[in-house]
């Protein structure tokens, strides 16, 4: 009878120490296993994910676990460790397209050559300001225009400035116009990017560019002295185009805040283009309304042609000027 109980109490143990420590019994045990183990990732769909218009350093930072998991794993073509795509929720943007209209108020120092009579053309913010109230400026149009994809770009920046400013030169008065038709036509390359899966939201980048840059400038002079007719009028105008060479940088300095600075210099006297064009162009830029990019800068362009006629250009015409003024925009970007 006490062996009979020995031997019942021995299997009752057996059997609940077997129940209790199923998912890590041994291999001599004979309890039957569940061959089908779940493969829930604890990695979120990349479907789900919030899209962005920019992916930053910082929103590593700020990001779930999983996010950090997500990007951390993926390799150079975006793939991730668990088999999803890391880029379908990192914010990638392959292609992009940027729009900037803005206003440069332009200060003027150089000098303006029509029919071989040389004139001074000098205009600060005050003279500027001045201008406007007295209708002297005629007005203008300002835009830059970017489509991109991956590590390059192609843009179109146009300006358009008339302004008819007044100089006195001794007793003379000498009345000027200068229309200034600028339009460039480029591209860009990367030369280094501190992120190759998703260039165009870089924490670093510094770009080659080139392209070709037309302008069409209209000057006009009438000199006269007190209570006396005009003496002289003239008019004359002129057209060409420049090739440039230059880089530019974009640095993101905190995730919503970008520096940008850029330099190029043309002309090379090749032809009838100038003989030297030089521009530089720096500024800030943050978010602003309706997601857009507030655009805050300074840019200077120098040009310095004469032309003297000869293939079809004209004779005794020349601009020698550094075209150079604080500029504001919004940036959009689809």
């Amino acid at each position: 009878m006490s062996r009979l109980r020995f031997c019942t109490l021995t299997a009752v143990a057996v059997l609940s120490f077997a129940k209790s420590g199923q998912a890590d019994s041994p291999d001599w045990l004979p309890v039957e296993q569940d061959a089908q183990i779940s493969n829930q990732s604890l990695l979120p769909d990349a479907t789900a994910s919030v899209a962005v218009d920019r992916l930053h350093p910082d929103d590593l930072f700020s990001g779930s676990p999983e996010s950090l998991i997500r990007v951390s794993c993926s390799d150079a073509e975006g793939q991730c460790c668990d088999g999803t795509n890391g880029l379908a929720g990192s914010g990638h943007t392959p292609t992009w397209v940027r729009f900037t209209p803005y206003v440069w108020a332009t200060q003027v120092d150089g000098d303006i050559t029509v029919n071989g009579l040389t004139a001074p053309m000098n205009i600060n913010l005050s003279d500027l300001w001045q201008m406007l109230r007295n209708g002297e400026v005629r007005g203008g149009f300002m835009g830059h225009l970017a489509f991109g994809r991956d590590n390059w770009s192609i843009f179109v920046n146009g300006d358009i400035v008339s302004m008819a400013p007044a100089v006195q030169v001794r007793r003379a008065n000498i009345e000027t116009g200068l229309t200034m038709t600028l339009l460039e036509l480029g591209g860009a390359v990367d030369l280094f990017n501190a992120n190759e899966s998703d260039p165009a939201n870089s924490p670093f980048a510094i770009q080659l560019l080139g392209g070709v840059r037309y302008y069409a400038v209209d000057t006009a002079a009438v000199v006269s002295l007190p209570n006396v007719n005009p003496l002289l009028t003239i008019d004359q105008g002129a057209t060409w185009v420049d090739l440039f060479v230059g880089s530019q940088a974009i640095a993101k300095i905190t995730p919503n805040t970008d520096i940008y600075v850029r330099g190029d210099v043309g002309g090379f006297g090749i032809g009838t283009s100038s003989l030297h064009a030089w521009n530089i162009a720096s500024g800030i830029s943050t978010n602003s309304i309706c997601g857009s990019k507030l655009f805050l800068g300074y840019r200077v362009f120098d040009v310095d042609q004469s032309l003297n006629g000869g293939s079809g250009s004209p004779q005794g015409f020349g601009v020698d000027q550094v075209i150079h003024g604080p500029v504001v925009g919004l940036t959009f970007q689809f």
